[in-house]
């Protein structure tokens, strides 16, 4: 549907060039055959609707290429979680057995999964329909229950053993 609006909106741009430029031309047209202004005219038209058919070529292409590398992307998650079902499975229960000791809220819960995968509390005030203060002020409590300083420290709990030793 996008890459049907980006068709479209630049086809619209090459053919709105190509009238207002032979709409011009017309009007310009002394009866004397072709003057410098003219051919100066016709130079830019043609360049112009070039310009946008490479653009709108290249930009098509592109779009292509991002298709398949996100459908690629997303056949190797699936792959990956497909192999890892059971594992995912059992870090997720962790989590919510680490965050039964914490011993957070149904609400923290859900507002600290959200800040582990990476949403700004602004996201997730939108997302569980709650004011962006509600939610910072909750955000300082799940870090004051778990002793962590941060977002950044709360994910990391999670990941720095999944991830293994630091590199050197």
């Amino acid at each position: 549907m996008i890459e049907q609006r980006f068709r479209y909106f630049y086809t619209a741009i090459v053919a709105f060039i190509a009238v207002s430029g032979i709409i011009d031309l017309y009007l310009d047209d002394t009866g004397h055959g072709l003057n410098r202004h003219q051919i100066v005219e016709i130079i830019f038209l043609v360049v112009a609707v070039l310009s946008v058919i490479f653009l709108w070529i290249t930009l098509s292409r592109r779009l292509s290429s991002t298709k398949e590398m996100l459908f690629t992307a997303t056949k190797e998650l699936e792959v990956f979680r497909t192999q890892n079902r059971s594992v995912l499975e059992a870090m997720r229960d962790a989590v919510h057995i680490q965050f039964q000791k914490w011993k957070f809220s149904p609400s923290e819960v859900k507002i600290a999964e959200l800040l582990i995968r990476g949403y700004s509390s602004r996201q997730i005030a939108g997302i569980l329909n709650k004011s962006d203060r509600t939610v910072r002020n909750q955000a300082i409590s799940i870090y004051q229950k778990s002793g962590m300083t941060g977002r950044h420290d709360l994910a990391a709990f999670f990941l720095l053993d999944v991830l293994g030793e630091e590199a050197d």
